[in-house]
């Protein structure tokens, strides 16, 4: 990225170090959980809409750390036109937009499934119109009753890849994790090398 300070580059800086760490930390934790469920219910496009309260659960923490880290990153910025006190996804959006542009188009590959298939959990993502994942969060949060069955596989899948991205955007980290593959860059339909990535959950 171009940015003269692109999210990696103020990552970098020594305030950036406990919000990091944070997410570093919880991602592990999210990560490692999630896997746990795969013993009940398979990673798999046709169990999208399997929903339950762990993958519930694993929704709600997943969108807390994506949402909490982020804002601790305006927060704690010397960006200060960034300096929010209880922002939102929107102003979480102003921000990406400025220094991780990228972030719409990035996508994860899942390691533990045969062939390739990639999540692009912020594809859908806009100024004013929320990523699904975060609609159901929200949904959750406020009436699990009412929004149990957003609690589901996909759901949660696509808020585990958001905070994985997060994080990679964020270190520049390709190594990947025991459930997403080493990282795989911006997703260009058509790019060479790409054509046989098919995404794991469709809309």
């Amino acid at each position: 990225m171009s940015s003269k300070h692109d999210l990696y580059t103020i990552m970098t800086e020594e305030w950036a170090r406990a919000p990091l760490d944070y997410l570093a930390t919880t991602h592990g934790a999210i990560v490692s959980r999630f896997m746990g469920s795969f013993r009940y219910v398979s990673l798999h496009t046709e169990n999208a809409k399997t929903f339950s309260y762990e993958f519930a659960s694993i929704l709600r923490d997943a969108c807390s750390v994506f949402g909490s880290s982020t804002a601790a990153l305006m927060r704690a910025s010397s960006l200060g036109k960034y300096h929010i006190q209880n922002p939102n996804m929107d102003n979480f959006f102003s921000f990406y937009s400025e220094y991780s542009p990228d972030l719409s188009t990035t996508y994860v590959e899942v390691r533990s499934l045969p062939g390739a298939l990639r999540l692009q959990p912020f594809w859908d993502w806009r100024q004013n119109n929320s990523p699904v994942w975060w609609k159901a969060y929200n949904n959750i949060k406020h009436s699990e009753y009412d929004h149990i069955r957003e609690g589901n596989l996909q759901n949660a899948t696509n808020a585990v890849a958001a905070v994985e991205t997060l994080l990679r955007c964020a270190t520049n980290n390709s190594r990947g994790t025991q459930l997403f593959s080493p990282w795989g860059g911006p997703w260009k339909p058509g790019q060479m090398g790409t054509e046989h990535i098919h995404r794991l959950f469709e809309p």
